[in-house]
């Protein structure tokens, strides 16, 4: 009861700060308006070649929960925060990231500090990219702890005498993906690696996500092994 409570606080957490990241944006003048419309359709087309002010993500399933945030602080700095749920575990990394953008990719690499539940903190490195043009988007996340984990299940050895391999570094590439737009549709196959995870720590699957407006994705996901259907949302402003 204690881990569906924070998970949820986790989630309306970051819905929140996407809202308030969007109310705050909304404020300043736009003159988009009085341009003739051909200039406003060639600046929405190219409107993913800019960093985002806010970028709040957040999905899951019963199995698994993955979500982030990442503000602009003035550029290139973004404040980056990322968190996993699984089962026995919650995972919290945040840290800075310095944004580098050439056309259409942004690779925003960075240091963090990971927590959770049954971790103690440790020093962590953080990557993060986005890709996108006309026709494709390509994402994914990628966390490296710098200090040692030990997985719960195996402090205790069940022969007694030595616990085995209880000792490692944990790491996870979270929701890589290459899609395919479709109009408002994307579609693509997805992969993940969750070390934390001490079970099927290889994920992988197909991805559909439809976007609502210019800043809102609904996303969904299938994964293996075993069937896990997962649903999410993007926000970015």
């Amino acid at each position: 009861m204690r881990t569906t409570s924070m998970r949820l606080s986790v989630s309306a957490s970051l819905l929140a700060a996407a809202w308030a990241g969007t109310a705050n944006a909304q404020e300043a003048p736009v003159h988009q308006g009085h341009q003739p419309a051909g200039q406003a359709s060639h600046a929405q087309g190219h409107a993913t070649h800019h960093s985002p002010f806010v970028e709040v993500e957040f999905g899951g399933s019963d199995q698994f929960q993955s979500g982030g945030l990442s503000l602009k602080l003035g550029s290139p700095l973004r404040a980056e925060i990322r968190y996993f749920g699984i089962d026995g575990n919650d995972i919290g990394v945040a840290g800075l990231g310095w944004e580098f953008r050439s056309g259409g990719l942004r690779v925003i690499p960075g240091v963090a500090l990971a927590f959770g539940r049954e971790n103690k903190p440790a020093a962590a490195l953080t990557a993060r990219w986005v890709y996108e043009n006309e026709h494709w988007i390509s994402q994914g996340t990628w966390v490296q702890s710098l200090g040692e984990y030990e997985p719960p299940a195996r402090r205790e050895h069940e022969h007694g005498g030595e616990p085995e391999d209880i000792i490692k570094y944990a790491s996870a590439l979270d929701a890589i993906h290459v899609s395919r737009r479709l109009g408002r549709f994307e579609v693509g196959p997805m992969v993940e690696y969750i070390r934390y995870r001490e079970e099927n720590a290889w994920k992988g699957g197909g991805r559909v996500a439809v976007r609502i407006g210019h800043s809102l994705r609904l996303i969904a996901q299938v994964v293996g092994p075993g069937t896990e259907v997962r649903a999410g949302a993007v926000v970015e402003y």
